[in-house]
């Protein structure tokens, strides 16, 4: 699990550079001031000063660029490689337990089906072919458009953690200078993310809902309700420092921004096969589908953060800002393959399974 700081060392950074800068300011002003008076003392020109001053200016010039440099090695590009089981025959993703987002791809992908027919058809019909064209000597990955449906519910999962992680962080330390965004003021990323137009629909809209509703006081509100055949209800809410507004990049990207720093977020499925062998799909899974029809594909999740040079005068209070260490080190957990693996402990599971078959099981497929 990755749990390298990536905010805090700015601040730490802040300190550094407000010291430097004071010092700096000091020992120019006292330069300044005994240059005068060493020239007072010998009726020297005054053109020197100007010598000084732009000596002075040059130095303060260099010290600044010192400064960005600096900033700019803070800044940090995380991917995340997660995988997921897919059976080719009833398109359907595996569950699989103790592996949180691939349990919520499930989850929300059978939701999202049941209550979104024409969804499902394209789910159906296109499968998860991609194919790599050749323009002019260069491959081009060309997706179906269930890749982009694929896209689209890794980008869900990620957005409902975050917006769980951040709900919890705020009040958590009891922190009110946020802003509350929800369905209404992100219309860019309702419109490209089809899991979260559907699943935040108001209920009264949705007629899978009727007769669904259960009762509730006026000042009460619905965080998440079932419907009829397995489809889903969730409220979105996003909560962050009140300068910080989210909006997306392009159609596998969304940025959160603020003045101290820019977070990017990227989902991408490329079609590459994930490494996951048999006993894995036969022992922890519990299924017995065959393996021809199973392929296990790989998902990376990008994130990218790049400060803003102002944030070196910022001086707000840090803990507005330090939620994005501790979304990184949930995320690295949630979506890592080499993390879930390690938490379900499969290296010591699969050796005392081989040693408890001995050579009755096909080793190959541990």
């Amino acid at each position: 699990m990755i749990k390298e700081k990536i905010i805090e060392p700015l601040f730490s950074q802040q300190d550094q550079v407000r010291q430097l800068i004071i010092v700096s300011i000091l020992i120019a002003l006292g330069v300044n001031l005994m240059a005068t008076g060493v020239i007072s003392l010998l009726k020297i020109s005054s053109q020197p000063i100007m010598l000084i001053v732009l000596g002075m200016l040059f130095s303060l010039g260099v010290i600044f660029i010192v400064i960005l440099y600096d900033y700019r090695k803070l800044n940090k590009t995380i991917n995340y490689e997660g995988f997921f089981i897919y059976n080719q025959k009833t398109h359907n993703i595996y569950n699989i337990k103790e592996y949180e987002i691939v349990e919520n791809m499930s989850y929300y992908l059978k939701a999202a089906l049941s209550e979104n027919k024409a969804l499902k058809n394209i789910w159906i019909k296109n499968g998860l072919r991609v194919d790599y064209i050749d323009e002019n000597g260069n491959y081009i990955l060309k997706t179906s458009k269930s890749c982009d449906i694929l896209n689209e519910l890794i980008e869900y999962c990620i957005l409902n953690r975050l917006c769980t992680h951040l709900n919890s962080y705020f009040k958590l330390n009891k922190l009110n200078d946020i802003k509350v965004i929800d369905r209404y003021e992100i219309p860019d990323v309702l419109l490209e993310n089809r899991f979260l137009k559907i699943f935040s629909e108001d209920i009264n809209n949705r007629e899978y809902f009727i007769d669904c509703i259960p009762d509730k006081n006026e000042d009460e509100e619905f965080v998440s309700i079932n419907g009829k055949e397995g489809t889903l209800y969730e409220k979105f809410e996003l909560l962050l420092p009140r300068n910080s507004k989210i909006k997306r990049k392009n159609k596998n990207t969304i940025l959160i921004d603020n003045y101290i720093f820019t977070i990017s977020l990227s989902c991408m499925y490329d079609g590459y096969s994930s490494l996951v062998r048999r006993c894995f799909f036969r022992k922890y899974i519990h299924s017995n589908d065959s393996f021809n029809d199973v392929e296990p594909y790989r998902f990376d999740v990008g994130v990218s953060i790049k400060f803003k040079p102002i944030s070196i005068f910022c001086l707000r209070k840090k803990e507005y800002y330090l939620w994005a260490d501790s979304f990184l080190e949930e995320l690295s957990e949630y979506i890592s393959k080499d993390a879930f693996f390690a938490k379900i402990n499969w290296n010591t599971v699969s050796t005392l399974m081989r040693c408890m078959e001995g050579s009755q099981m096909d080793t190959r497929y541990i």
